[in-house]
C-alpha cells in the first residue's frame, strides 16, 4: 500500500517567485559576459608564465596567480584581459629588478600602474602585482600548481573577490560576484 504525506502549507519553502526581485535599472545595468578566446587565455598563461620563470624557484610560492586569468585556469569561460598575482613584497622587489633590464618582454613606466606584457599573440597582457595585507601566507592560504607557477585554490579565489567587492561596492562586481 502507497502512503502519501502532504506538508502543510507553512513547512513548504517559500516559491522562487517570492524572492524580491531586482529593481529594473539593477536588471538594465547588469554586465554582458563575453567569452575569452583560446588566443587571448594563451597570451594570459605565456604572461604569467614569463612573469614565474624571472623569479628563483624558492620565491615562486609566494608569487601566485589570483583574480580572473586564474579563474580562466580554474575552468570559468568569462573575458579578462589582464594577469593578477598576489606576491610577497620580496617576490615584487625581485621581479621588478628582473624587468628593470628592458630585455624582457615586460614593459612599465611606473611602479604604480600596471606592467605590460606583449605576448606572442599580438595581444598587450596587463599585469598587477598586488601584496596583500597582513602576512602573505594568511592572504593565499591553498595554491596548487600551474605549470612552472601557483595558481590560488577555488577557495581562496571567492573569498579574495568577496573581499574586492566588499571594499570597492560597485553593482557591477555585485551582480557578476
Amino acid at each position: 500500500m502507497l502512503s502519501i504525506s502532504i506538508a502543510s502549507p507553512t513547512t513548504l519553502p517559500h516559491p522562487p517567485y517570492s524572492m524580491p526581485l531586482l529593481p529594473l535599472a539593477v536588471v538594465h545595468n547588469m554586465p554582458s559576459f563575453n567569452f575569452i578566446t583560446p588566443k587571448m587565455e594563451t597570451a594570459l598563461l605565456e604572461c604569467f608564465l614569463s612573469a614565474t620563470r624571472l623569479l628563483p624557484l624558492r620565491m615562486r610560492p609566494s608569487f601566485v596567480l589570483i583574480g580572473g586569468a586564474a579563474n580562466v585556469f580554474h575552468g570559468s569561460k568569462c573575458y579578462t584581459e589582464d594577469v593578477d598575482v598576489a606576491a610577497s613584497s620580496s617576490a615584487i622587489v625581485y621581479f621588478q629588478n628582473a624587468i628593470a633590464s628592458g630585455t624582457t618582454q615586460f614593459k612599465y613606466e611606473d611602479t604604480s600602474q600596471a606592467i605590460e606584457f606583449h605576448s606572442r599573440q599580438d595581444f598587450t597582457v596587463d599585469l598587477e602585482l598586488v601584496q596583500l595585507s597582513g602576512g602573505f601566507e594568511d592572504s593565499v592560504a591553498a595554491y596548487e600548481t600551474l605549470h612552472d607557477g601557483f595558481i590560488a585554490s577555488r577557495v581562496d579565489l571567492l573569498v579574495l573577490r568577496g573581499v574586492t567587492v566588499a571594499d570597492r561596492g560597485k553593482d557591477s562586481d555585485v551582480l557578476d560576484f
